[in-house]
């Protein structure tokens, strides 16, 4: 399941969303903070409702 969630990730918003952790992290002590170096795949946030759902139903 994960991995027809990544497929069909958006990759502008996924990339919006890394451009800002990684701003975000500047801010830490180490100066970059901890999904400075993520991949792509770490960054698709994959909670959303319907996903959270299926897993719901998966363990009964």
């Amino acid at each position: 399941m994960l991995d027809e969630i990544i497929a069909k990730a958006n990759p502008e918003a996924v990339q919006g969303f890394a451009d800002q952790v990684k701003n975000a992290g500047k801010a830490s002590p180490e100066g970059e903070g901890d999904w400075a170096k993520s991949s792509f795949e770490d960054l698709v946030q994959y909670n959303d409702e319907d996903t959270r759902q299926a897993r719901q139903s998966a363990k009964g």
